[in-house]
């Protein structure tokens, strides 16, 4: 199957929540127990057994003071209700944390450093204020931003990503590298301002306690770099473009160039633009990727799988939420569509699909979440599916689909 900044607070926030199936009814000490053990699986932790059952806060809320044994560090678990959207007699049990939060602040003086350390360069503290306040933004994923106009400005996000990345190192004390991974410090999006056209290129470095400084330096000196080469930034510096490849070549058909209506079909909602239709470029791999979407929603989603089956002279044989049938001349595909949940909704989590009822092996790059309904498949695996060669012009940055 194929699978796909900061906030620093002198009194913590509060993120991630959990669900249970009875209604109107606060969770209890044991659901509050698991949660907890799932929450925080390394760090030794209890919570205040001087207040009994917790504290309560009116009839729907109760609060479970919990510190650690193993630092200075304590937070709170609520078992409280949420009303489920505008109905307003029903209501879901609903834990809330601020576990994450309170880390932060464990580190707020190393941090709070960094910036200072900084802030003559990116100005930061002025867009950080709100990361002290007691209502700052809930949530794992905070941010800060800092604005490149040069290369030397590039190299200097790189000391300050790397500072930050060594003072959260420290956690690995009380949590693995894996949670680590998937409980960030901070994302920082590093944006560049020297641009040539209308959008603001942007790179997003997660602080995650585990890359040292060669990881986080190639990864930004390649952006910038990369940027340079497709020509959306400029720069006076000498470039070795030496193995580069544009990232985004656009796709013709045949020769012919994609138009609205063969992506977006006759509804009102552009779902894509024709300048959206791109193949990118992977270093990695070491070669070009299509865009194309399983799950077929014509009033929602790009029509990018049918395009491609008519184009390839097939047929489309039926949809659904949870599956997809077409023929390519004798050959019969079906691609069964697996779902995951993010904050109560439902998600393509994943997809498999079959030839003639065996799974075809694809190479497909890391999915974004923002990206749900598209992934992107290797172009040599879309032109076995679909039948077509292909010629690839980088000095035009276009690459010409040739169905047979």
């Amino acid at each position: 199957m194929v699978s796909t900044g900061i906030v620093l607070l002198s009194a913590v926030t509060f993120s991630g929540c959990s669900r249970s199936t009875s209604k109107n009814k606060v969770p209890g000490k044991s659901e509050v127990m698991k949660y907890v053990e799932e929450l925080c699986p390394s760090e030794d932790v209890d919570y205040d057994v001087s207040n009994g059952k917790g504290q309560y806060y009116g009839e729907k809320q109760v609060i479970y003071n919990y510190s650690s044994h193993e630092r200075d560090l304590d937070f709170e678990v609520i078992a409280t209700t949420s009303r489920d959207g505008y109905i307003t007699f029903l209501w879901s049990p609903v834990i809330k944390e601020n576990y994450h939060a309170a880390i932060r602040v464990f580190y707020q003086d190393e941090i709070e450093s960094v910036l200072d350390k900084h802030d003559a360069t990116f100005d930061i503290k002025k867009y950080t204020t709100s990361f002290f306040e007691k209502n700052a933004t809930n949530g794992l994923h905070e941010n800060i931003k800092l604005y490149i106009d040069s290369y030397q400005k590039l190299l200097e996000a790189v000391d300050f990503c790397y500072e930050l990345n060594s003072i959260y190192s420290a956690e690995e004390t009380y949590n693995t590298k894996t949670w680590m991974e998937d409980n960030p410090l901070a994302l920082v999006y590093v944006t560049l301002t020297n641009i040539t056209g209308n959008y603001n290129q942007i790179n997003t470095v997660k602080i995650n306690g585990n890359d040292d400084y060669d990881v986080i330096y190639n990864e930004l000196t390649h952006f910038y770099k990369q940027a340079l080469y497709d020509g959306l930034i400029y720069d006076d510096m000498v470039l070795d473009d030496t193995d580069m490849h544009k990232s985004k070549l656009s796709i013709t058909l045949d020769g012919r160039a994609v138009e609205r209506n063969d992506i977006n079909g006759n509804t009102s909602v552009d779902a894509w633009k024709p300048e959206d239709f791109v193949a990118k470029y992977d270093y990695e791999a070491g070669t070009y990727y299509l865009p194309l979407n399983p799950y077929i929603d014509s009033n929602r989603n790009p029509l990018l799988l049918q395009l491609y089956i008519e184009c390839a002279g097939g047929d489309l044989k039926d949809y659904s939420k949870s599956a997809t049938k077409f023929t390519i001349g004798s050959e019969k595909y079906v691609i069964d569509m697996d779902y995951g949940n993010v904050d109560s909704r439902s998600y393509i989590n994943g997809f498999t699909l079959k030839k003639d009822g065996n799974e075809i092996d694809l190479s497909v790059l890391e999915k974004k979440y923002e990206e749900q309904y598209i992934y992107w498949i290797s172009i040599d695996d879309m032109a076995g599916i679909f039948d077509f060669d292909y010629s690839i012009d980088e000095e035009n940055e276009t690459v010409d689909l040739q169905f047979k």
